[in-house]
């Protein structure tokens, strides 16, 4: 039972948000990129799932998924047995945040869960809802991804041309919303160390993270033009709609990305990298180059054409122009950057780096995505062992305070208690358990 307790709480790194439970409702893509950003700062993050199994796990490779899913536990919970109901409620008892992003009639028809939520507590918790569309019309309306693109406009403006509809090649308001939900949670947690929430009776704040909100803000722009002129804006190819040049454009044996911001900084362009003074005299302003767009790229095309790639970057790194080969995601990892994309779980398996380093947690070791219900045994063995902080109570975070403020030091030495510890010999059952000794890479 020690063991199987010390391994599970050994699953989040080092980092900023040790000590927090998380609990995860549903699965998919949303609801796991958001506690995927929590367990990443080192929250206990806790997938709850179906006997299935969240979705993803048989549409997703198992790198995707460990990407979504690194460093958390797995358990089934069959809400009609009796064991599992009780871990369960004691587990909504623990939690400092949960996540559900499953369906409206899904959320209701969880009664636990109903019954938690809306009852007197004696420890506040952030429940975050992951939904579609938060108007009182949609708001009971399933979605996904590719519907919420379709709804808001986005597929429209991504589209090559009027009423072509293109959807984004990857998973952009799932993840968009993910990220949202887990930044909105973090701000809350401070608030709550901080003090500053007034609290509701039932000591519940309700967070509801809209899908549609989320991607209609990455299309702020396009909405705010619409609202003020009452009419729609589409793109023409790859033309940016408020600046010039600001695209890509073909040389003699690639293309590149120009982006110039700032009459200032095109003078310099013209004249230091093209050679070519009378373009700035004839186009001296970004609204003089919107004005004529045709006639303003067909000569910048023409210009560009007659040289290579790496001469336009080249010069354009000299004298600060934004300038960069148009690559696939293949071309890019073979740059000495792009290796830096990918990271690697103590297991080996290759995962998307994390996009903030931080100097105070410079070197996190994340844990595989957890096999369904892998967990199931160490949480029971943990919800018995705390049972009497759980009469006090006690949630995850005061239980642990002890184990989390031992983290800093090496893993396999993070479990001496009786020689630090925050919570008191005589108040904590944790205070039992002693370090075993596997590496850290066999947790």
């Amino acid at each position: 039972m020690k063991n199987s307790i010390y391994q599970f709480l050994n699953l989040p790194p080092f980092g900023p948000l040790n000590g927090y439970l998380v609990l995860e409702l549903g699965g998919n893509i949303a609801g796991p990129i958001a506690t995927a950003r929590l367990a990443r700062e080192g929250a206990q993050v806790i997938k709850i799932e179906l006997a299935s199994g969240d979705p993803a796990r048989s549409y997703l490779s198992h790198a995707i998924f460990t990407s979504c899913n690194a460093a958390k536990a797995s358990i089934v919970v069959n809400k009609s047995n009796e064991k599992d109901l009780f871990i369960y409620e004691n587990l909504l008892k623990l939690a400092t945040v949960i996540v559900d992003n499953r369906s409206p009639d899904a959320k209701a028809r969880d009664q636990p869960l109903q019954q938690f939520l809306h009852s007197p507590k004696l420890n506040p918790v952030i429940f975050c809802s992951i939904v579609g569309y938060d108007s009182q019309e949609y708001h009971n309306r399933p979605a996904l991804d590719v519907a919420v693109q379709a709804e808001i406009g986005m597929a429209m403006t991504n589209g090559p041309a009027y009423r072509t509809p293109l959807k984004v090649g990857f998973v952009v308001i799932d993840t968009t919303t993910g990220w949202e939900a887990a930044s909105s949670i973090k701000s809350h947690l401070l608030a709550f160390e901080r003090k500053q929430l007034p609290l509701p009776e039932n000591k519940v704040i309700f967070l509801e993270q809209s899908m549609a909100k989320t991607g209609a803000m990455l299309l702020s722009g396009q909405y705010l033009t619409a609202f003020t002129h009452q009419q729609d804006i589409f793109r023409e190819g790859n033309r940016d709609l408020w600046i010039a040049p600001f695209s890509f454009y073909q040389t003699q044996d690639d293309m590149i990305s120009l982006a110039i911001i700032g009459d200032k900084l095109f003078a310099t362009f013209c004249e230091k990298v093209l050679s070519n003074s009378a373009l700035c005299q004839k186009y001296p302003t970004n609204q003089s180059r919107l004005d004529n767009i045709e006639a303003f790229e067909k000569e910048l095309k023409e210009i560009l054409l007659q040289k290579s790639a790496n001469h336009w970057i080249t010069l354009c790194q000299q004298y600060g122009v934004v300038c960069s080969k148009v690559n696939t995601i293949h071309q890019m990892l073979q740059e000495p950057f792009g290796k830096k994309m990918i990271s690697f779980t103590a297991e080996n398996t290759p995962i998307m780096a994390d996009p903030c380093f931080s100097s105070a947690y410079p070197n996190p070791i994340f844990n595989e995505a957890p096999k369904l219900n892998q967990h199931y045994t160490a949480i029971e063995n943990f919800i018995e062992r705390m049972q009497p902080a759980l009469q006090r109570g006690e949630n995850f975070a005061k239980m642990t305070a002890a184990f989390c403020l031992c983290k800093k030091q090496p893993v396999l030495n993070a479990f001496d208690l009786h020689k630090q510890s925050a919570i008191g010999e005589k108040t904590s059952p944790l205070h039992s358990l002693t370090a075993p000794s596997p590496s850290r890479a066999s947790l």
